[in-house]
This record gives C-alpha cells, sequence and structure tokens, in this order.
C-alpha cells in the first residue's frame, strides 16, 4: 500500500488532530497497532504506514521494538532555536488600540532573544479587501514551517473557520486578544470583561438618575461588542428599568464615519420619548456623537450625557471630554505575549487560558445629572451632518 494513499492520509490525519487536541498527549506511548486497525476499521499495514507518516513529521518518534512516543504538535518546531510568532492585529497596527496592544507584545518579545514577530494587518479600502487579507494571513501562517505560534485581532465571526483550523492542525499555538470565535475554542484568549465594564459604565448615568439610556452598537458581531451590549441590558435590568428596544441603535451601514452616527442619533432624538443619555459602543462612536451634538446646538451634558468605551482619550495629556471605559490594551499585548511564549517553549500548563482585565471607568465631562427641564431636544433636520 502506498503511504500517501487516500486513505493513509485519512487516517494519518486522524491521528494528528488526536495528538493536537490531546488526546494522545506528549510523551506518552501511541495505542497498539491492532488497537487502532480496530478503531479506524482499517488493517495493521494501513496502520503502520500512518505512523510512519507521523514519524517523518516529527509528531511521533519510533523507537526499535517499541510502540512508538507522541513527541507532541510542536516538537518539529521547536527543534530550531528560533520561534517565529505571527501577529494580526486590527484593523492596523497604527491604530490606537492596536499600537498600545503591539507596544505591550514588543515589550515582552525583547527579553527573548529566539523569539520573532511577523507582524500583519488588515489591507484595502473595503470591507471584502480586509475580510480577504485576514483569511491570506492565516494562510500563510499554516504553510509557513517556522511559525510556532499567533496572536490574533480576529476580524471575522465565522467565515474564516477553515482557515483557522488549518492552523491549528499545524500546530501553531494561538491566542486570541479583544474578541474570540467562540467561547469553547481551544485557544488562549486576552480581553476585556466587556458585560462588567459596560454594566458599570451604564450604572454611572443611572446613578446620575438617567433611565432613558440608549446605546449605539456598531455593525460588527465580535464577541465584544455583544457583550457591551449584554452589560448596557444588565444595568437597566439590574436598577429595574424596562428594556426599549427603540433606546438600541446601530450605525448606519454607509456613508463617512459622521453619517453613520448621525442616522441612528436623529432616530433616537425623533423618539416620543428621547433619550436623557447615550452609552456608545465605543469611542469613536462616542466622539463622533459628540462632535455631531455640539454642532447640532445640543448641550452635553447639559441636556444629554454620553459615555463611550476603549479610553482613547485617557491617553492624551489633557484627558479629553468623553466619559469613558478605559481599556488597557498594552497590558492585553503583555499578558497575550507571555501566554504565546509559554505555549511555543513549552511551559504552559495544558487547559487554555481566559484572562478578561476590567475597563474602569473614567468619568468626564460629557456625563452629568439627569436634566431637571422638561424641554424636549428638537431632532435636527433630515440633512443636517
Amino acid at each position: 500500500m502506498s503511504r500517501t494513499s487516500p486513505l493513509v492520509n485519512a487516517i494519518s490525519g486522524k491521528i494528528r488532530e488526536a495528538i493536537i487536541s490531546g488526546r494522545f498527549p506528549a510523551g506518552s506511548t501511541m495505542p497498539a497497532e491492532r488497537d487502532l486497525a480496530d478503531e479506524f476499521g482499517v488493517s495493521r499495514t494501513a496502520i503502520r504506514s500512518a505512523i510512519e507518516c507521523l514519524v517523518q513529521e516529527k509528531l511521533l518518534e519510533s523507537m526499535p521494538r517499541c510502540r512508538p512516543v507522541v513527541t507532541g504538535p510542536m516538537a518539529w518546531r521547536q527543534s530550531a532555536e528560533r520561534k517565529d510568532v505571527g501577529v494580526w492585529l486590527w484593523p492596523n497596527s497604527t491604530g490606537f488600540a492596536a499600537s498600545h496592544l503591539l507596544s505591550g507584545i514588543q515589550s515582552i518579545f525583547s527579553h527573548e532573544s529566539n523569539a520573532r514577530l511577523i507582524i500583519g494587518s488588515a489591507t484595502g479600502d473595503d470591507w471584502d479587501s480586509m475580510w480577504d487579507s485576514e483569511a491570506k494571513f492565516l494562510r500563510s501562517i499554516a504553510e509557513d514551517p517556522n511559525i510556532s505560534g499567533a496572536i490574533l485581532w480576529y476580524i471575522d465571526g465565522v467565515g474564516h473557520r477553515n482557515e483557522l483550523e488549518r492552523v491549528r492542525q499545524a500546530g501553531v499555538q494561538l491566542v486570541f486578544v479583544d474578541r474570540y470565535l467562540d467561547p469553547n475554542y481551544p485557544a488562549d484568549y486576552v480581553g476585556t470583561d466587556n458585560t462588567g465594564s459596560a454594566e458599570i459604565a451604564v450604572n454611572h448615568l443611572i446613578e446620575l438618575g438617567h433611565t432613558r439610556i440608549a446605546m449605539i452598537r456598531n455593525l460588527d458581531s465580535a464577541s465584544s461588542v455583544l457583550e457591551r451590549v449584554d452589560g448596557w441590558r444588565a444595568a437597566l435590568s439590574r436598577a429595574g428599568i424596562t428594556y426599549d428596544a427603540d433606546l438600541l441603535e446601530r450605525l448606519d451601514e454607509s456613508g463617512s464615519d459622521r453619517e453613520q452616527v448621525a442616522g441612528p442619533l436623529k432616530r433616537l432624538l425623533a423618539l416620543p420619548s428621547p433619550p436623557t443619555a447615550i452609552f456608545c459602543v465605543n469611542d469613536l462612536v462616542g466622539l463622533t456623537a459628540y462632535d455631531l451634538l455640539e454642532s447640532w446646538g445640543i448641550d452635553i451634558p447639559g441636556q444629554l450625557s454620553l459615555v463611550g468605551f476603549d479610553g482613547l482619550m485617557s491617553w492624551l495629556p489633557g484627558k479629553g471630554h468623553l466619559t469613558t471605559a478605559v481599556q488597557d490594551f498594552r497590558r492585553i499585548g503583555e499578558i497575550s505575549a507571555r501566554l504565546v511564549l509559554d505555549r511555543v517553549f513549552g511551559r504552559a500548563p495544558r487547559p487554555h487560558r481566559h484572562t478578561m482585565l476590567a475597563a474602569p471607568l473614567l468619568a468626564l465631562d460629557s456625563s452629568g445629572p439627569v436634566p431637571q427641564t422638561n424641554a424636549r431636544i428638537s431632532a435636527p433636520l433630515a440633512g443636517a451632518i
């Protein structure tokens, strides 16, 4: 039987997955050929050929007159002194969050003389191009025999699942940052306690007397976005405030940043009972909303309070003016770097770890007590941007 026959490839693939998943842990002895043949319903000759393939891949070590020993999914990578680690940043390495994240990663890697970073980020002017660039990056690290680990600020929800599986089957150790594929995916994760931090931010508004608190979320369905929506709803529920679906708005799908934010703002202000406060999914939305409301002659926080999420302004000398939940992107980068290095050098425990950091509230000038006047805020004209 040919060692590269479809049957042998299929069997070696199943055994490879069992090794990567930890069913056959590193250092253990493989089951007898007879037991494997019974499990897969094939001949012992087919099993022997599949084992030989995995020995060549250095996933197994063959010893005379002994059953093969599992060396682990990364043994062939660890034979090289240097460890290459891919880093995928969203949307690019120059943005506020990504640059702080990368700074944290680099600060840890600077102490590892035999580790090297390979950095990629989204390219293109439209969503489809950026989405495709992520798939291309994932394929490249799956095919690169020198890459042992990857830190991923993942863009897509499920569309790149096949590419991720190829990366994982290649033995690349994955650490997701900011958002995860799903809570049970076998990879480490480092991010923010979005639900808890969002709940604290909305509680700040409730303590100021607000009960009509809207939220503007973006179009992204990432776990971080959904968790912030959950936090907003949880705060309202705990305060005994009835959920009103009209107070949850999404950005418009087209136009500039201002145009995407202007639409939901106008719809909220046009409600029969408009909000007195708005929780924004991130600081970009919050700052854009602030500028629009000011241009429409609406006093912040005298007539309407705003709260963001990210801490974008906290890094500026004057601290800015937007009340916000401050994420520690540099710390996220540091922890993710330590995790991936521990994985690729074999220092990490077997179970995958989820690490979530608090985003403490920084109360600035954009949030204040609920307005005492009964005067209604007029919605801006349809063409006002």
